[in-house]
């Protein structure tokens, strides 16, 4: 980044960087988890042990895993599409891509929440971390008003 971004600017775009580059691995490694190598969907094995989701039936089985594929593809979609945004909207400090992905990230973020809960919470402290980094990454890639020359 040129010497025009300050360095707080600079922390939050790295953060924000990092944050969506780890969402976009992690979906595409539960996409291949499940699509290639035909193992279970990892939340399965916080309430399931291997004898038990193997014990599942087919039918069932088959919707959890392309339920398990679907949801990881737009997540991989949104977090490839959110660094775009980053990196060409927001970088440019272009209020509109800011905005956006701030829109987003925080109706992501809730719905993480909202999912959490319906599972009894194993993945809360993520969650709040998670969502640390993602509220500090674009509280410090706000755009400022021009100062005035």
């Amino acid at each position: 980044m040129a010497a025009q971004f300050s360095w707080a600017f600079r922390i939050g775009f790295v953060a924000l960087t990092l944050w969506l580059a780890l969402i976009l691995l992690v979906a595409l490694v539960a996409i291949v988890r499940v699509a290639i190598w035909e193992l279970p969907p990892a939340v399965l094995q916080f309430f399931l042990s291997y004898g038990e989701i193997n014990a599942l039936p087919a039918e069932l089985r088959g919707v959890i895993d392309s339920l398990a594929i679907a949801a990881n593809a737009a997540l991989a979609c949104f977090a490839f599409l959110a660094l775009v945004v980053l990196w060409h909207g927001v970088r440019r400090y272009q209020r509109w891509a800011w905005g956006s992905l701030t829109g987003v990230i925080l109706f992501g973020q809730l719905m993480a929440f909202v999912a959490d809960r319906e599972l009894g919470n194993p993945m809360l402290a993520f969650n709040l971390v998670f969502t640390a980094v993602a509220l500090l990454g674009l509280i410090l890639t706000a755009p400022r008003p021009q100062q005035p020359t």
